[in-house]
This record gives C-alpha cells, sequence and structure tokens, in this order.
C-alpha cells in the first residue's frame, strides 16, 4: 500500500479505499505517491481495476502502476480509451450542437483540460466544471474548482485569474494561501494561458496527515481575489466605502487608471480618496490646491509633507521653492507624479508635487486651517 499512503503514515486499509471498493465503479485511475525511476521523475500513474468472481462477488483488485505513454497526454481525448468515454457523457450531457458555438467551445475546453485531471476526475465533477470554465468565456472573473483526491492525498485546484492582474507573485502568493486553507503543502503548480483573457494555474496541494478540510468556493474566490486584486481594484474597494454609490462608481470610472506606478507604490488607497477628492475641486479659475498631512511613520513635529496640486500644468521647483522659503520652510525632498482622469471629452491631467518640508528654526509647526490657507494663498497666488 506505499503507493497509496499518505506521506510518512503506513496504510493498510483506509475509511477511502474501503468506499471505492464497494463503489460500482469497476476502475479507477490516479498519482502514486511513489515516483518513476525510468524515463522521467515524476509521480507514477496507478490504474486499479476491481475483481470478481464468476458469481458476481469482489474478490480483490488488479494495480497497474507506470506511466502512461506521450501518446496519452498528444493524443486528442476523444480517442484516448477511457478518457473518450468521459468526454461523450460530458459533451452528450451539455446537449449543444457539434458545429454551434457553445458545442464548439466545450469541446475546446475538454481537448485543453489538463490530461491527467481527465484521467482521475469523475464524469459528474468534469461535467460541473466544464460548464463553469464554459461560463468565463462571456465572464471572465476569477474561479476556483477544487477536487479532493479519492484517497485524502491531495487537492487538485484548476485556478482562473483575469490575464492583466496575473503575474509570478499572483502565483506564488496564491499557491501560500491554497496550501495554508487546505492544511498541506505546494506539490506541483502549472500555469497556461488559454484563449480569451484569462490565466489558468493547476495546483497539486498535497496532504500528509488528517482530513481533507472541505473549503467553500465562494471562500476560496474571495482569498485569490484578494490576492489578485490590483490598486485600481483596491481603489474602487475604498471608494465604494466612502462616497456614495453613484459617485463612487463615476469616481471609480474616472481615477482606476488614472495614477501612474510610482503614485501607487508611494501611497495607499485611502490617501488617493482623499486626493480625488482634492483633485475635483480643482477648476480652470482656481488650477491649484495643496493639502498639508503629518507623514506616517515621521515623529519629528518639525517635518511634515505637503502635497500641491496644479490642473493643466506642473509648478516648477523654482518656483515653489522660493514660495515655501518665504514662510520659514525648507524642502527637503520632492517627488512629482502625473494623475491624468479617464472622462470624455478628456480633462486636463494634473500634476502632484508631494514634497517632505521642515522649518528652518527647528521649532515644532502647528498644522491648522490658518497655515494651511496662509500656504496655500501664497501658492496659488503665482502659479495659477
Amino acid at each position: 500500500m506505499k503507493i497509496l499512503r499518505r506521506g510518512t503514515e503506513m496504510v493498510v486499509m483506509t475509511p477511502e479505499i474501503r468506499e471505492f471498493m464497494r463503489e460500482p465503479t469497476v476502475l479507477i485511475v490516479t498519482k502514486a505517491n511513489v515516483n518513476s525511476r525510468v524515463h522521467r521523475r515524476v509521480r507514477m500513474d496507478y490504474v486499479g481495476i476491481k475483481l470478481y468472481t464468476p458469481d458476481g462477488r469482489l474478490e480483490g483488485e488488479l494495480r497497474v502502476v507506470g506511466l502512461f505513454t506521450s501518446g496519452a497526454y498528444t493524443r486528442s481525448a476523444r480517442q484516448i480509451p477511457y478518457v473518450r468515454h468521459k468526454v461523450a457523457q460530458v459533451l452528450e450531457r451539455a446537449g449543444f450542437e457539434a458545429d454551434s458555438h457553445s458545442g464548439k467551445a466545450v469541446q475546446h475546453i475538454l481537448e485543453d483540460y489538463p490530461r491527467d485531471e481527465l484521467f482521475q476526475v469523475d464524469a459528474e465533477t468534469l461535467y460541473n466544471f466544464v460548464m463553469e470554465i464554459l461560463t468565463l468565456y462571456e465572464r471572465p472573473r476569477v474561479r476556483a474548482l477544487a477536487r479532493a483526491d479519492k484517497f485524502d492525498r491531495f487537492v487538485s485546484i484548476l485556478v482562473f485569474i483575469p490575464r492583466e492582474k496575473y503575474d509570478t507573485d499572483v502565483r506564488t502568493r496564491v499557491a501560500a494561501f491554497l496550501a495554508q486553507v487546505y492544511k498541506g503543502r505546494l506539490s506541483a503548480s502549472y500555469a497556461s494561458f488559454p484563449e480569451g483573457s484569462l490565466a489558468r494555474v493547476h495546483y497539486i496541494i498535497g496532504r500528509y496527515e488528517g482530513e481533507t478540510p472541505v473549503i467553500e468556493r465562494a471562500t476560496l474566490e474571495a482569498g485569490i481575489s484578494a490576492i489578485a486584486a490590483t490598486w485600481g481594484d483596491k481603489l474602487k474597494a475604498a471608494l465604494a466605502t466612502s462616497t456614495d454609490g453613484m459617485r463612487a462608481r463615476m469616481l471609480a470610472n474616472r481615477y482606476a487608471r488614472a495614477f501612474a506606478g510610482g503614485y501607487t507604490e508611494a501611497f495607499g488607497t485611502a490617501q488617493a480618496t482623499a486626493d480625488i477628492a482634492t483633485i475635483e475641486k480643482l477648476t480652470p479659475a482656481r488650477p491649484v490646491a495643496i493639502s498639508v498631512y503629518r507623514i506616517e511613520g515621521e515623529d519629528d513635529p518639525t517635518r511634515f509633507g505637503l502635497k500641491v496640486f496644479s490642473r493643466g500644468a506642473p509648478l516648477s521647483l523654482s518656483y515653489r521653492v522660493p514660495v515655501i522659503e518665504n514662510h520659514g520652510l525648507r524642502v527637503v525632498n520632492e517627488r512629482t507624479y502625473q494623475i491624468v482622469p479617464s472622462a470624455t471629452p478628456a480633462p486636463a491631467p494634473v500634476w502632484l508635487h508631494d514634497m517632505t518640508i521642515e522649518a528652518n528654526d527647528g521649532e515644532p509647526i502647528v498644522i491648522d486651517t490658518e497655515f494651511n490657507h496662509r500656504l496655500e494663498a501664497s501658492i496659488d497666488g503665482g502659479g495659477g
């Protein structure tokens, strides 16, 4: 039983194996727990065939362990014994005409389905998963399709993620998340990019002790969506919690792609929502506004952060620095970001000059309404 044991457990007969022996299924294909020593170093394929007496009583099992030939992976799924029967069942149950758009899509999904999974998955689960994948053609989104090994040794999860949200970091973090929720570890992952706007990653999470946790699909997809969320997605969520519904959607559409990479690396979405509120108040008649803030992690009361927003054109450093110095302050450093909202007709871009300011005399700076108004009036006085 080493070929079906879980981790280091020496299993003789588990409840899962007993259940399989009671099922009407005559044949099972799965992965053995040992690697091949020839050809290629991968887990061997396990084929179990039930043996019956002439009068129909179960008397044992014939086990064949080895590797499928390359033809099992390169030929059409409809030409491979055992697999072709599952494929035929799915196509018949789907009920689409073979030359229809949906019929061709289902055939493509089956041909592109991870081949080892086609051997191992039961026809009912395969049909359900294929129908789920078919809906992604019309509405691409995060989807997680999990199948636990019949012998409680691993979990196989097909994860679909929109391509614009997928990268190596997301792939790695999703693997860690799945290993955590299933209380196992990543055994393998295989990325592919079927036609369309989705990336697909097939994760295998090895299980080594205890029963496999049953995780709701909604839980899996919520966790994966959080990992794959772009900065723009997070901004939309932040706006939804801070602004009324219709206006939140309008602002999200306008600013989801407005901020360049430098800004998104430096600021979180909470700061962005505040900056959006300031930008929305800019007009041709009043093109400059400021925002004064205490720098996160900065305990020095003689320092603060100053954001200067300029609509239509940047304010030169040679203009900004003297104005600030007239208030007994000096610029320690500064970064400039261009913000380009989306709208029709195209609005004027906004330049954000983010500066660290400190007092020349080393005295604590009191940030209040009067200080803000005085500083903004002097900067706006010559920059409009």
